[in-house]
């Protein structure tokens, strides 16, 4: 469990790219320099960015997992899963769901010289820029452990009702969906009703406002487990995390049923479905990662204050 943790939560470096990438877009059309009329731009510095946080993404995965493991070994298949893992993922859900709108005979579907324009990207750039961030990483240092560990785990006792696992989970994700609710509405109805949306200095601000809940409440939890007596805080601290992608999810299947009631057909449920897994998963991967991140920076801080004493 703890080595698929190690390839979990590094993997969430490749959606850490995601994250730069969406605060970078949103600050230039913030400034003015993309403008929502033109939504080709805006999708196309998205993308480049997107393939140029590459390098970023390799550096915090491959430094993460040093830190987990306390060496570099073994870090190339690391960075292999980080460039290969969320960008399948998304492009396999692509590519199905390109396929699915091409035999409808839609004129919506992408030419296949744009979708092998976009693969050829990914291994010719994405992939690189990945395995080169990864190598610049293996040259941090490695943080010491502030306290010796056993090798023989304690038994973890019944925990209270305040320290539920499951309470923590889903009481977890709450406050930042209710962070985001309302900007996530008006985000959808622009993407799905074609609207045009100006505001983006409120995203910004709503998103970068979402993260810092996100990190307060999983070093909350954090604490509440460990006060507990629990120590296996680490996969719980990554689901919890996550746990607001759970909660957005709930919320489009709200949205397909309400606002888009009005879509017939499988085609147009598919699409939205697609895209919205894909968001979904971006949003687990990239929040459950910041989760873990804030609750490992948490824990070090405590166990070394306690050293010092």
């Amino acid at each position: 469990m703890r080595r698929l943790l190690r390839a979990a939560a590094p993997g969430g470096g490749r959606v850490f790219g995601v994250i730069l990438t969406a605060l970078v877009t949103l600050v230039l059309a913030t400034l003015g320099f993309l403008s929502p009329a033109s939504r080709g731009a805006l999708l196309t510095a998205a993308v480049m960015l997107y393939v140029l946080m590459s390098s970023v993404a390799g550096v915090v995965a491959v430094a993460l997992w040093g830190q987990m493991k306390r060496s570099y070994e073994d870090w190339s298949s690391v960075t292999l899963r980080v460039a290969l893992f969320y960008p399948g993922v998304v492009m396999a859900i692509f590519t199905l769901l390109n396929a699915a709108i091409k035999h409808t005979g839609s004129t919506g579907a992408v030419p296949v010289g744009v979708y092998f324009a976009i693969v050829a990207m990914w291994f010719l750039v994405s992939v690189p820029l990945t395995f080169i961030g990864g190598k610049l990483a293996t040259r941090l240092p490695i943080i010491d452990a502030p306290v010796k560990t056993t090798q023989i785990p304690r038994q973890v006792p019944e925990p209270p009702l305040m320290a539920n696992p499951a309470l923590l989970f889903f009481g977890a994700g709450l406050l930042p969906m209710g962070t985001m609710f309302i900007e996530l509405y008006f985000a959808m109805t622009s993407v799905w009703l074609g609207f045009f949306y100006y505001l983006f200095f409120f995203v910004l601000a709503v998103g970068l406002l979402t993260m810092i809940v996100n990190v307060e409440i999983s070093v909350l939890c954090t604490y509440v487990q460990l006060c507990a007596e629990d120590h296996a805080w680490w996969w719980r601290s990554f689901h919890r995390g996550g746990s607001v992608a759970m909660y957005v999810a709930l919320y489009s299947v709200s949205f397909l049923s309400s606002t888009l009631g009005n879509l017939s057909g499988f085609l147009p449920v598919l699409v939205y479905g697609s895209y919205m897994s894909i968001f979904v998963i971006g949003l687990y991967l990239s929040m459950g990662t910041v989760g873990f991140v804030s609750s490992y920076v948490f824990v070090h801080a405590i166990m070394r204050a306690v050293k010092a004493d």
